[in-house]
């Protein structure tokens, strides 16, 4: 099971954020944040240490997803 974020975290992220052209969504998991974070910015970057985590998010056009550590993002 998966937890669904309410809309109202990322209307708050997105009222709170000066520009809405980028978002980092780190340790994303398989997602689940990552897809709120993309209905309110132009393009988000999604990193976990696990690719097997990763495997199993969505293909979205405006999001990259990449298996990397908090620390060595890119």
């Amino acid at each position: 099971y998966r937890p669904r974020y309410p809309s109202a975290l990322f209307d708050l992220l997105a009222a709170r954020s000066a520009g809405h052209a980028l978002a980092w969504d780190c340790a994303c998991g398989t997602g689940q944040a990552t897809l709120g974070l993309a209905e309110r910015y132009s393009r988000v970057l999604a990193t976990d240490a696990s690719a097997a985590q990763l495997a199993q998010a969505p293909a979205v056009a405006n999001v990259e997803w990449r298996v990397a550590h908090a620390e060595d993002s890119g």
